[in-house]
């Protein structure tokens, strides 16, 4: 017999409870594996799909209007915020080295968003060729980023290698910040002076600080070894 995620011991498994012989009801699980499969359909890693209860680490993030905040407060901001950010086309940056937590906080925040219903679509900058060179991928991809109600960027930056084609790489993701009409995140490993450097022309920082927009640092400590738990201790 399959576990109920949550530990609800009236549930079957696979999300329903028993009420009487005819009579069944949903268990909250259901709406947990639902989340899963939209989160899973963003193209975000599995390894770090977790919802807040299941993290157990805390460090304090720097923002830039409020000092330090801890990250399941901020989280816990984010997704109460979620209809008003994707309906105002907020950025949020999230910067610093790697294993600081960025990448874990956007995949988080999406999966909240899943739960919720929200479409989103994780593009991992170092992949980025592998469907920009394909023409159906491309076509998939800009269908899904067309539907999406969030976007997240991972790894801005990444892609300055010299065996990129550079130019065609950042007049597409370029596009992708100017046209998205819901929340945009965006994570790396450079300071916005940095990646004015990185970029010239000037056009991604551009579009990345226009309008609505919010820089987050991660400073505190590494998160990269830190424990998550398998039970989900809270419901979204």
């Amino acid at each position: 017999m399959m576990k109920c995620i949550i530990e609800n011991p009236t549930c079957d498994g696979y999300g329903q409870i028993k009420i009487n012989r005819d009579t069944y009801e949903f268990c909250p699980c259901t709406d947990i594996h639902k989340a899963y499969e939209i989160y899973r359909q963003s193209g975000a890693s599995k390894h770090l799909m977790f919802f807040p209860s299941q993290l157990q680490f805390n460090p304090n993030i720097l923002t830039e209007h409020n000092g330090l905040i801890p990250f399941h407060e901020l989280i816990s901001t984010h997704n109460n915020s979620l209809a008003h950010m994707i309906k105002k086309r907020w950025h949020l940056i999230l910067i610093s080295d790697m294993g600081y937590g960025k990448t874990q906080y956007a995949c988080t925040l999406l999966l909240l968003a899943a739960y919720q219903k929200y479409k989103s679509v994780f593009l991992d900058m170092r992949f980025i060729r592998d469907w920009l060179n394909d023409k159906t991928k491309k076509a998939q991809m800009e269908k899904q980023l067309s539907e999406a109600d969030i976007i997240v960027i991972d790894d801005l930056g990444v892609e300055n290698y010299t065996d990129f084609n550079l130019n065609n790489v950042i007049n597409n993701i370029d596009a992708i910040i100017r046209d998205h009409t819901g929340l945009l995140i965006v994570t790396s490993n450079c300071k916005i002076a940095d990646m004015k450097t990185a970029y010239p022309n000037g056009r991604i920082t551009s579009a990345l600080l226009k309008g609505d927009r919010k820089i987050y640092a991660f400073l505190e400590q590494s998160i990269r070894h830190q424990p998550t738990d398998e039970k989900i201790k809270q419901i979204p």
